[in-house]
């Protein structure tokens, strides 16, 4: 059959392939990435808040 095969890294990563060859997420990698990305940018801004406060 024409099918394309995983190579077992593409599996490890958890990710599927597509026909034009692109990693395709699985349900719930990109919400996760949207929410980490969203702590870190508000962690930072809390840490910057509470060292300006510090210096004064």
């Amino acid at each position: 059959m024409g099918g394309m095969r995983r190579r077992s890294r593409d599996v490890i990563k958890g990710g599927d392939l597509s026909a034009s060859g692109r990693l395709i997420p699985q349900r719930g990698q990109v919400k996760l990435g949207i929410l980490l990305l969203l702590f870190h940018s508000v962690s930072s801004a809390i840490s910057f808040t509470s060292r300006s406060l510090h210096l004064s």
